[in-house]
């Protein structure tokens, strides 16, 4: 291990001892060299013993990283050291390291719990039972149905209440169910979960005064209209500059607005509501001059309109706010109720199960340091003389008070950016880390240099941050000494090389609109791009090259490109390992083990690599058979045959063996592409793992897994030359030699379309529906944590595009489709309100420059990319000709509402709806009267047969039977720039009346039925008014539960 050469700053980093620290580490920085080299110090030259020394890192690969290079320095200094006795140390420290606590976070409380646990009476087996996702998804429904159950029977009205305070469907539980999911989640992140649900379910308490809501409230309520304002204000700014070239505009009224608009702030200042409302009536009667010729004045005219429509829909009167929040007290205290009773019986199924997930990692931990008055904690404490913090930023309010019990004033070593603070949702804190750099008894140093990026790359973000990170009324800052300099020669330029931001200017996308054709765009100038720079520098190789995404949505348009051209890839494209191919394909082969009969699951086996079956073949098992399974049956009846062979090969030698199995069947293992080779280890290690006694506890592992944020497994070394597409918070920490960012013009508060809104200090803030009108209007705490997580989503999103921009070493790109170019100007509140994504953010700040180059093309100069003489991918042909307009497909049942399930858990096994069965088996019968005969062998039980019986004996079935019935009956229509098509359940025909009947089996009343299902038996309509011109069409609900028709006309 070479000796690194480190600057001013970073020495000083590494030297002082003595004190606590914070160290402001910009990207770029030489983090990690230092934090190595300060263990490296204190152990080798102050004799701080690794046993001594607590580091914590973000990423178990982070922590790896330390301790390999670590590893490297002790064993150069082992080498070169002459002192018996210090080699004897250093050599005893090697040895020691493999059990140094270089670790994350999660696993130090981990740690903790495994030593202590008799403090707090917890079982032993529990810290050797870390909950998988699926499992931890299975607890935590078993407890919500436990939970509700419970309430239910001692609370049934004050649920009902809450049902429909929450969806205008009143037996919507699942909206509450996501509702109660979300208070338990901020619950868990606090210090004292007991103590968040009590506050929270006062946040409603009743006041006389509207000076009486929570000073918080108030504040953030207060600043939301302050804001409103301030973009008013900007909009009048920009009316009154471009008015001078109008001579419609009368300038006079510009002022007149002006003037009413510092008469609302006013009041404001002096927090007098009433007041304010008035004015704001009064700035809203105020009007100005169109001149539609003018584009920039009528543009900020449009907007400041938008903007006090906005205002006016939420001012309600001090009244109003007072009424409503009393009336959402008592909802608010039995959601509270309710959420902690879910919570507890979670806590109490991991306690009799002897488990606990990451959350109780550290909730344990904390609470076994202050049992017995923090005695664990004092322990702890004496034996330890360092204590390091990486990524300081992101540490949560929870973390820093474990961290804090077990600190000494002066041996903290903390490094951090609160630039990079990117984890909101894992309720990261920046604002800790702000907190420390204000306080003197905290050595705080800053690192000066940037050791990663080229000179303009590191000029531009000076440039670009100073301007967007310094908005009044927000809280980050890019301060003089977060102004970065170049630390090494190698990263000077003979003359600057500017960041590109490729504009693909198409008139017809919406503003901030993502299509897919607008996603294909970007992703075929990339691959362009990459050949064309290639074919241009032959050094180059792919995995020079990175693609930077926010989602992993917009990872396939990529994929698909890049199979086009032939650039190879690294591209996990599915959030989690669940969802990938491989284990979909495994799950349909399950769920079709436990249910013959399941043909989605049949289909999806079918065509699979298993089979690899073609759609020719497909069709042939569907035409002239009752159904796809009976078509398997005559044609391939080995497929169910073999399916049947696994499944008893599940029951009688496990999960494991039948994984075993599939692979070398059909040579299926080794038919796999790499990545999902890769993928059925880790889906074998898993099940070894698991354990699965069944295989219906497999299928219920995978099914409550596939939410989970895992990725697929790599089956790409670092070494391959493949380009990476990764997601920005896959990538903090990485470099990359040359990166394209897949910029976008929107970032949309998705919270704010929340029923609930949760926050750590102002607690809940919900909607109040007014009764009989389905109808909603906000409350104050609403609005005011609404605004609050709208403040921090929009600086965490400036924070996002940092990390983005900072990873290149050598150039950046930087493309986005937009509708028309955005010019810069004064970055405001206001302007980052907008939200624009990326790509406004960009263009409002800056313009060209030497450091910044705007490049615009239209669609129609990218061509599909080709890489010629590609061994990576195949090219299949393709029709070159014309394409015509391609038409829309609608299909009727897209319209309907589905029905909510009861509160029992469903039955798995049967694997097909009760409804799917019942129309099956009314497609099979004979068009005469039915008998019970008739369904002996259908599988129905009495209740069901009952159902369909009285239908065959209704006057409308009566009817029909002096017509020419069809079941099932498939349509297609096609007009000018849609196709209609889809399956009606039953229709008659004669003469001169056709008969339409849709089958019902909703447990619901007529009305509810009729407005559940308008939509869809209308456009089964038209569809016959179409095929029947001649005809009076008539319109049926069947309710099977029911047992009776209802008309809809």
């Amino acid at each position: 291990m070479a000796e690194m050469a480190f600057d001013e700053q970073q020495s000083e980093a590494i030297a002082t001892t003595g004190t606590s620290i914070l160290v402001s580490a910009s990207a770029g920085a030489g983090k990690t060299g230092v934090l190595v080299a300060r263990l490296l110090k204190r152990c080798t030259e102050d004799h701080v013993p690794l046993s001594r020394i607590l580091a914590l890192t973000f990423t178990s690969a982070a922590a790896a990283e330390m301790k390999k290079r670590l590893a490297a320095g002790l064993h150069e200094k082992a080498q070169k050291e002459t002192d018996p006795e210090q080699n004897a140390y250093l050599n005893q420290q090697l040895v020691e390291l493999e059990n140094a606590s270089i670790t994350t976070i999660d696993s130090y409380c981990l740690s903790i719990i495994r030593k202590y646990y008799s403090v707090i009476g917890l079982d032993p087996a529990t810290a050797a039972n870390i909950l998988s996702e699926g499992t931890k998804t299975s607890m935590e429904q078993e407890a919500w149905t436990s939970a509700l159950k419970e309430y239910d029977h001692a609370h049934h009205e004050e649920l009902l209440t809450m049902l429909k305070a929450f969806s205008p469907r009143s037996e919507d539980y699942e909206e509450l169910h996501s509702i109660v999911n979300t208070l338990c989640a901020h619950a868990n992140s606090s210090i004292d979960p007991d103590e968040w649900f009590h506050h929270a379910a006062m946040s409603y308490t009743p006041v006389t005064k509207f000076q009486d809501f929570p000073e918080g409230i108030l504040d953030f309520f207060f600043d939301q209209w302050k804001q409103d304002c301030l973009s008013i204000q900007d909009d009048l700014n920009v009316m009154s500059r471009t008015a001078l070239d109008s001579e419609k505009v009368k300038p006079e009224l510009i002022d007149e607005k002006r003037n009413a608009l510092e008469a609302c702030m006013q009041e404001l200042d002096h927090r007098n509501y009433s007041g304010f409302c008035l004015r704001l009536d009064e700035l809203a009667a105020r009007k100005t001059t169109a001149d539609k010729k003018a584009e920039k004045y009528t543009a900020a005219r449009d907007h400041m309109e938008a903007t006090l429509k906005e205002m006016i829909s939420l001012r309600y009167d001090e009244k109003t706010f007072i009424q409503d929040a009393a009336q959402m007290d008592p909802i608010c205290h039995s959601l509270c109720e309710l959420a902690e009773l879910s919570h507890q019986k979670f806590a109490e199924i991991k306690r009799d199960h002897a488990c606990m997930d990451f959350s109780d990692m550290e909730r344990f931990a904390l609470n076994i340091l202050e049992a017995n008055d923090g005695a664990a904690a004092s322990a702890i404490r004496d034996s330890l003389d360092e204590i390091m913090i990486d990524e300081f930023q992101d540490t949560s309010e929870l973390q820093n008070l474990i961290l804090e019990k077990i600190a000494k004033p002066d041996n903290v070593f903390r490094v951090g950016d609160v630039k990079q603070s990117i984890y909101r949702f894992r309720q990261a804190k920046p604002e800790l880390m702000r907190g420390l750099m204000e306080k003197p008894e905290i050595r705080r140093i800053t690192l000066r240099h940037n050791y990663r990026s080229k000179d303009s790359i590191v000029k531009f973000t000076n440039l670009l941050f100073e301007r967007l990170m310094n908005v009044p009324g927000l809280k980050d800052r890019y301060a003089e000494e977060d102004h970065v300099t170049i630390g090494r020669s190698a990263q000077e330029e003979p003359a600057p090389v500017p960041v590109v931001f490729e504009e693909i200017l198409s008139p017809e996308v919406m503003e901030g609109e993502e299509t897919p054709g607008s996603k294909e765009l970007k992703a075929s100038w990339i691959a362009g791009k990459i050949l064309e720079m290639k074919q241009k520098d032959p050094s180059l190789k792919f995995r020079n090259f990175a693609v930077l995404v926010r989602s992993h949505g917009d990872k396939r348009y990529l994929r698909s490109v890049f199979d086009q051209a032939g650039i190879p890839y690294d591209i996990d494209a599915r959030e989690g390992f669940f969802q990938s191919e491989l284990c979909q394909t495994i799950l349909a082969m399950c769920r079709l083990m436990c249910d013959p009969s399941d043909s989605v699951s049949l289909a999806a086996v079918c065509t699979s690599s298993f089979y690899a079956m073609e759609d020719e073949e497909l069709a042939r098992m569907k035409i002239g058979h009752p159904s796809f399974t009976e078509g398997v049956k005559a044609l391939h009846p080995e497929i169910l045959e073999e399916s049947q062979e696994l499944r008893e090969i599940a029951r009688q030698r496990g999960i494991s063996a039948m994984l075993d199995e599939i692979a070398l069947r059909h040579d299926f293992f080794e038919r796999l592409p790499d990545s999902q080779k890769a993928n059925f280890d880790y889906l074998s290690e898993q099940t070894a793992a698991q354990q699965p006694q069944s295989l219906r506890d497999f299928i219920d592992l995978m099914e409550a897994s596939q939410e989970e944020k895992s990725s697929e497994a790599m089956s790409h070394g670092s070494d391959d030359d493949v380009v990476l597409v990764t997601t920005i918070h896959q990538s903090k920490g990485l470099q990359y030699r040359i990166v394209f960012l897949w910029s976008t013009s929107q970032n949309l508060f998705r919270d704010k379309s929340s029923p609930v809104l949760a926050d750590d200090s102002l607690y809940l803030g919900m909607k109040y529906r007014v009764p009989f009108w389905n109808a909603e209007r906000p409350t104050i705490q609403e609005i005011a944590i609404s605004h609050k997580g709208d403040l921090e989503d929009l600086e965490e999103f400036t924070r996002l595009l940092y990390v983005a921009l900072t990873r290149a070493e050598e150039r950046l790109f930087i493309v986005d489709v937009v509708k028309k170019t955005i010019d810069p100007e004064p970055i405001t509140a206001s302007v980052l309100a907008r939200r624009h994504g990326m790509t406004g953010l960009i263009l409002s700040a800056l313009g060209e420059s030497e450091l910044f180059h705007i490049e615009q093309t239209v669609p129609e100069k990218i061509k599909p990319a080709h890489s010629s003489g590609s061994a990576y991918a195949e090219r299949l042909p393709s029709y070159q000709g014309d394409v015509p307009e391609e038409k829309v497909w609608i299909t009727p049942s897209s319209r309907e509402v589905s029905g909510l399930p009861d509160l029992e858990e469903e039955d798995h096994v049967r694997g097909r709806s009760f409804g799917t069965e019942v129309h099956e088996v009314i497609e099979q019968l004979p068009d005469r009267i039915w008998t019970m005969e008739d369904l002996k062998d259908t599988g129905l039980d009495e209740d069901a047969c009952r159902m369909v019986l009285a239908f065959g004996n209704s006057a409308l079935y009566q009817k029909a039977l002096t017509m020419e019935i069809h079941k099932e009956y498939p349509f297609y229509i096609e007009r000018d720039k849609f196709c209609l098509h889809g399956t009606m359940d039953f229709i008659a025909i004669s003469d001169a009346d056709v008969i339409l009947i849709d089958f019902k089996t909703d447990r619901i009343s007529d009305a509810a039925l009729k407005d559940r299902y308008q939509e869809q038996i209308d456009a089964y309509r038209s569809a016959l008014e179409i095929l029947y011109p001649e005809k009076r069409i008539t319109a049926y609900l069947w309710s099977l539960p029911q047992k009776h028709e209802v008309e809809i006309v």
